[in-house]
C-alpha cells in the first residue's frame, strides 16, 4: 500500500456536484474529499473549485438512485482507501404536495434517497469507517419538526423524521465501535438547485413561503436548503 492511501483522510460526501461548502470545509481541515454525484460534468467542475485548495479530489459518477448505487460507491471508495474517516450523507430529494396529491413514486423516490441510502451506503462504508474510528453525518432538515402553514410536506418530513430517528439508533449501535454518528438540521440553502426551483421560478406566494421558511431558522442563520 501507498504512502498516500495510509497517510491520508478521505471524506466521502454524496450530492457533491452542488453546494461545495461542506467538501470546502473538510478540504480546508486536511481531508481528500471523495464527491459522490449522477453528473460527471458538474463533479469535474467541483473537483477543480475544490483542488485549488491543494487537495486530492475524488469523484465517484453514481446514480442513487439505483438499487445497487451504494455497493458501487463502496467498491470505488475500496480501490482508493481501507479508511474512511468521514461519511456525509447530503443527497436528498423534495417534493411538497398535499397529501391528495402525492403519488405513489414520490414517497418511494424520496423514502429512497432520503432514509434507505444513507443507511445503505452507511453499511456499505462501515468497515472503513471503523477502520479509520471515523464519523457519519446524516443531513437533515428542520421539517422533520417545524411545519409552514401552506406548505404540505408529510411525505418529506416522514423521510426526515426517519433520518433523525436512524442517526440516534446508529448512534447508540456504532459507538462502541469507535464510530461517531450525528444529523444536522438545517434551514433551506441557497444552492444552485435552490435557485433553479425557487428563486428563478419565484412568485408572490413562494416569497411568502420563503419569509415562513426563514422565520423559522435559527436567529443569526442565512441561505436556503430543500
Amino acid at each position: 500500500m501507498s504512502e498516500h492511501r495510509t497517510t491520508s483522510r478521505f471524506a466521502v460526501v454524496t450530492g457533491g456536484s452542488e453546494g461545495l461548502a461542506i467538501a470546502d470545509a473538510l478540504a480546508r481541515d486536511g481531508a481528500n474529499p471523495i464527491l459522490v454525484a449522477r453528473n460527471r460534468g458538474k463533479l469535474e467542475t467541483a473537483a477543480k473549485e475544490l483542488g485549488r485548495l491543494g487537495t486530492v479530489v475524488h469523484t465517484v459518477p453514481a446514480d442513487l438512485s439505483a438499487p445497487d448505487a451504494p455497493a458501487l460507491i463502496a467498491r470505488h471508495v475500496g480501490n482508493l482507501t481501507t479508511r474512511v474517516d468521514t461519511l456525509v450523507n447530503n443527497v436528498d430529494t423534495a417534493h411538497f404536495a398535499s397529501l391528495a396529491d402525492t403519488t405513489v413514486e414520490e414517497m418511494n423516490t424520496m423514502w429512497h434517497l432520503n432514509a434507505q441510502v444513507p443507511l445503505l451506503l452507511s453499511q456499505q462504508l462501515l468497515p472503513a469507517l471503523v477502520n479509520a474510528r471515523g464519523s457519519i453525518i446524516n443531513i437533515s432538515s428542520y421539517w422533520a419538526r417545524k411545519m409552514v402553514a401552506g406548505r404540505h410536506s408529510a411525505a418529506y418530513s416522514a423521510t426526515r423524521g426517519a433520518l433523525n430517528s436512524m442517526t440516534r439508533a446508529l448512534a447508540s449501535e456504532l459507538g462502541p465501535q469507535g464510530v461517531r454518528v450525528n444529523a444536522i438540521a438545517p434551514g433551506a440553502v441557497r444552492t444552485p438547485r435552490y435557485e433553479r426551483s425557487y428563486i428563478a421560478h419565484d412568485r408572490g406566494g413562494t416569497r411568502r413561503t420563503r419569509r415562513a421558511d426563514r422565520a423559522l431558522l435559527p436567529p443569526g442563520t442565512s441561505g436556503h436548503r430543500q
